[in-house]
This record gives structure tokens, sequence and C-alpha cells, in this order.
């Protein structure tokens, strides 16, 4: 910025003006100074002009005196959305400020931490190469404390590393849609809680970068939270405070105040005893998007492909705006519980927001997320099927008037409805009643190889789709013991058939261990048998126990030698004074078979 005058820092070359609003120019000079203000555009493609032409050359020109403080300010007019360039000139009597290659479109600040505070410099080569021929996208770092800070487009690829991957990928998503120019202004600090941001916390840096947008007008806020607010009672009235104050600041569009698009918390596993910590806070967000008097939308950031993970968020980003502010075919939102009807025994669910239908994704054909409790406020994972696109029913044979029911309700959920446009279903809970809640356990459906280990015996576990029991697949499991060796279940060799001991993995951290089985008296599970020769199999189970740990085996089960599909049932009450079934580490199944090789299905293990 000139010596003699000081803007903003927002007002500088290569800026981006907020389309069909007027924009406050307020800035600093020497008192009593007079000032003229002119804009001057030219076509992007240097084509030739008229000189009467009302829409190039000088278009806008206004002068004022500085008050005897040397402040100032212009409004400039509303303009349409362009990629003609123009200038911006300043002048007093002596001297002319110059600021050039400004666009006028469509303006988004980003702010927060999280998702968003991911910079391009931890994306992949590719995402960098998506962005080098939009010079139409621009982006300004207000967190920057270099007074040389200005707008960089992103066709300047060096500029961009240290910028937000998603934020740009949002701008580019959205100049392919509205073909117009994009300009993103992010404000982003890692591990600001929710208070720092407050536009009246004059204490805090984050709101302190805040004060240049007083006046300011842009279309929208993207808001990421931090994880540091986990397990704060007022989250949900802070970030209304958040948002309701920076709207306050900003000047609306068409008395429309700016949309306000929170990006859920990325959901993970902390531990069992938090494992709903995240889960909470976004539903601190949901409460805030209905009590928000003012455009509003959730942005899940969960149910995404790891190598695709920042585009899919931004491609969900994109859709809720088209939808939430330019009028288009699009959804408002993500997908959210409206309303909830007991039927029969079984509940029957919509959502708003489900824009034209919900499918599972991918090519799954098993609904995963959902579970129910009855009386003893116990949730349980539950059956489920999506109706017509419109409504998903939920059941549990075991609980014939259920009085509660969630979806995706842990901080590693693995629920699998998403509308058909790409939108997840908001995880919800249908009250807050104390209750236990259903962890995921998705080893138990015995469709997904990558969930089970062997831990001795020569075996290989694969997905089977056309034999099954239940749901989507079974796990086809192959055995051959060592040439010259049998094995135990302890791994070590003797005499006597070989037995080969496998199981799931429940130690891992995202499967909150150790595995709570205190809640049930059987486990049950269904194998296939089709070599017709006659088998047996063991459960064991390893617990945590004070000073040390335990370890039990049951008594062997008959796997009869028969072309069907047939239950195993291990009686868990025979061990409770023996284990503490509500801390196991350890599950295996321990099978045996006279010709020492064989073949086996495996499904549908319920507790």
């Amino acid at each position: 910025m000139s010596a003699w005058i000081t803007l903003p820092p927002q007002f500088t070359s290569g800026m981006v003006i907020q389309q069909q609003a007027k924009t406050r120019l307020s800035g600093l000079t020497d008192a009593n100074l007079e000032l003229s203000l002119e804009l001057i555009r030219t076509p992007f493609d240097k084509h030739a002009v008229s000189p009467l032409d009302p829409n190039y050359g000088v278009i806008y020109t206004a002068a004022l005196k500085s008050d005897k403080n040397g402040r100032f300010q212009f409004d400039l007019p509303a303009l349409k959305a362009s990629f003609d360039p123009i200038e911006l000139l300043i002048s007093d009597s002596e001297r002319t400020l110059r600021l050039t290659h400004l666009l006028v479109g469509e303006v988004y600040l980003l702010i927060g931490d999280s998702t968003l505070s991911i910079p391009l410099a931890d994306s992949t080569a590719q995402l960098a190469s998506d962005h080098t021929s939009i010079p139409y996208l621009r982006l300004l770092d207000l967190a920057r404390r270099d007074p040389e800070n200005c707008w960089h487009a992103a066709d300047q690829p060096t500029e961009l590393l240290s910028k937000s991957a998603l934020g740009l990928m949002f701008g580019r998503e959205l100049i392919l849609e509205l073909r117009m120019p994009i300009g993103l202004i992010q404000v982003l600090l890692p591990g600001r809680k929710i208070r720092d941001w407050q536009p009246d916390n004059k204490k805090g840096q984050a709101a302190r970068l805040l004060d240049p947008l007083h006046h300011f007008c842009l279309r929208g806020i993207v808001w990421s939270g931090s994880q540091k607010d986990l397990g704060e009672t007022t989250n949900a009235t802070e970030i209304i405070k958040l948002a309701e104050q920076l709207r306050a600041r900003l000047l609306p569009i068409e008395s429309k105040p700016a949309a306000f698009l929170m990006l859920l918390h990325p959901t993970h596993f902390i531990n069992q005893k938090n494992a709903t910590a995240l889960t909470m806070a976004n539903e601190n967000l949901s409460y805030c998007a209905h009590h928000l008097a003012a455009p509003t939308a959730l942005v899940p950031v969960s149910n995404t492909v790891a190598s695709n993970h920042l585009a899919m968020i931004a491609y969900r980003l994109r859709t809720v705006c088209l939808g939430l502010l330019y009028q288009r075919k699009a959804p408002h939102s993500a997908p959210e519980c409206e309303s909830i009807e007991l039927v029969g025994g079984k509940m029957m669910i919509s959502f708003s927001h489900a824009g034209e239908g919900l499918r599972l994704t991918g090519d799954d054909t098993r609904v995963r997320g959902f579970a129910v409790c009855g009386p003893d406020r116990i949730y349980h994972e539950a059956m489920a099927r999506v109706l017509y696109g419109v409504r998903v029913m939920v059941w549990h044979d075991a609980i014939p008037n259920p009085l509660g029911v969630t979806y995706g309700f842990s901080d590693n959920h693995c629920g699998n409805v998403i509308s058909k446009d790409q939108l997840p279903v908001v995880p919800f809970r249908s009250d807050q009643q104390p209750a236990v809640y259903s962890l995921p356990r998705e080893w138990v459906h015995a469709d997904d190889p990558s969930q089970w280990q062997v831990f001795a015996g020569q075996m290989s576990i694969s997905r089977e789709k056309a034999n099954k029991s239940e749901g989507e697949a079974a796990l086809k499991i192959t055995y051959q013991a060592t040439a010259g060796q049998t094995i135990t279940g302890s791994g070590q060799p003797e005499t006597g058939p070989s037995a080969f001991t496998f199981g799931p993995l429940i130690d891992r951290r995202e499967d909150f261990p150790p595995l709570n089985l205190s809640h049930a008296n059987q486990l049950l599970v269904d194998i296939f048998n089709p070599d017709r020769v006659e088998k047996t199999i063991k459960l064991n189970l390893y617990a945590i126990a004070a000073p040390g740990a335990r370890e039990y085996t049951t008594e062997a089960q008959r796997i009869v030698p028969a072309l069907r599909w047939q239950t195993i049932t291990f009686d868990l009450d025979t061990l409770r004074n023996d284990l503490d079934l509500a801390q196991i580490i350890r599950l295996k199944f321990i099978l045996t078979d006279p010709n020492n090789r064989g073949l086996i299905y495996l499904d549908n293990i319920r507790v």
C-alpha cells in the first residue's frame, strides 16, 4: 500500500469484488484531503470498444474529502459479474494509488480450522495442476502478516501451496458451474476455539484478523471448527453467536445476509469412553442450522474415498451452494432426520433435503449405521431398508417396540445412506435420554475380509457374495496344514488334527477396544461346511483383568457334514465367572478338521 494512503488488506490488485452488491471502501490518509475515485473497465479479450460504450472506459467516478482524522469512505456501486478487468484509482491533486486487474464475481470467506486448514502443499501434485489454468479464481490469506500480502490467482501455483486445498477445489467447482470469477478470503488458524473467533473478542488474535471485513460484502461464510471445542456444552450458543456477529458486520446483498456453510467435524475414532464426542459436536452444528435466521447449510466430511477426500467435500459444498444461494435444482443442505413414526414395531424415518431420493454408497446392498433401543436404553445394531428413496424403515427382531433410534452415532460410524446428490445423511439420535450407544462392529457381518486376521495356521480369508447367510457376502475361509506339522490354537506343534485359528480385528484404536460383551448371553455364528466332513470349532476370548489378563476357551462345538447353513451357539453366561466380558481385547475361532485342510463359509455373527 502507498505511504500516503491506507486501505483494508482485501483492497489490493487482483481483488474480486462481490457482484450485485454495493462495496464500501474505507481508508485512512491525510486530514482534510480532497480525494477522487475512478473505476475503469477494459474488455478481457482486448477487443476494440466504442468511446460511447457505457460498459467500458470510466464506468464510475466519485469525490470526497477526508475528515479531520484522515478517515474517508467511498461506496462503490453494485456491479454485474464479469471477467473484464477493472482498474481502481484513488487520487489527490498530486498522487495516485492504482489497483489493477480487479474482477467482479462471487466472494466467500473461509474461516476456522480442521478440514479447511489443510494446505495445498499437503495434497497431491495433481490437485495443484487442476487449478493452474484458472486465473479467475483468486484467494487472499488474511492470516498472513506480510504487509505486501495480496490476492493470488490460481494460475500462480507457487503462491497457492500455503492456501486451503479444500477452498481452492470449492472455488474451482463454483467457477465451472457459475461461469464467473470467484474470490476466496481465508482466515485459518489451527487450534483456535470458537470463542477466539467472536468479533467482539478483543483479546483474540483470530477475532482481530476479521476486523478489516467490517462493512465488507460477500456471498457466504464457510466455517470449519476445531476439535479443541469438543465436550464444551456451550458449543451451539457460541456458534450461533459467531454466525450472527459475522453477519451483522458484513453488508447484506440485496437485503440478504451472507450464508453460513458449516462443515461437520470429521468423524474418526477417539476412545471408547468418549466415543460420541465428535458426533455430539456435530449434533450441536445441526442444532445451530435450525436456529439461525438466515441461509444456513450442513456439509458432511465423512463417507469419502481417501484418494479423493477433499475433492468430494468440495463437490458437496458446491452442491448445497447451488441449491441454497443460486436457486438451482439442488438440496439446500445435507439430508437430516425430519420425522419418526412407529408402525407395527418398525420405525419409519423421513428426511429433509433428500433431493431426488436416498440410496446407499457404492454397490452396498445392506443399510449400515442404524441402531435401536428398548426400555433398557441399550442400543443394538438394527436392520434397515430404504423405501422408494424417500424413507428408511428400521427394526430389530428382538425389540418389538423400540423407544429410540440412532444413525451413525459414534465417532467412527459406518453409515452408508446418501442422497442421489452425493450428500451423506447427517448422523442423529432420536432423543438425548441417558443410554448405552452402539459402537461400530462391522466385523459381525462377516462380509469384509479386511476386518479379520489369521492367528495360527495356513489360511486364506476372502469375500464370497454367492454363498451367504445374510447381508452382502460371507467369509470364504480356506485352510491347509503346513507340511510335516500340525497347528494348535496356541501355535505349538502337536500330533492329531490341525487347529486353525482366526478372528476379527477388535483391538485397533478405531474399534474402540475393549469389546464389551457383558450385555450378551450367547454368541451365534452361521457356518456352511461344503466338504461334508465333520469338524469342530471353539471360541477363545482374551480379556483385560487387573493386574493382568485372562483367557478362556469354550468347549468344542460340532460342525455337521451337511450342505446347508447351520448356526453354532457359544454360551457366554458360562464364562462370566472366569472372564470380565466387558473387557474383551481378543476374540478367536479355533477350527479343527481331521483332514487338516478344507473350506468353510462364515457369516452373520450375533451377540
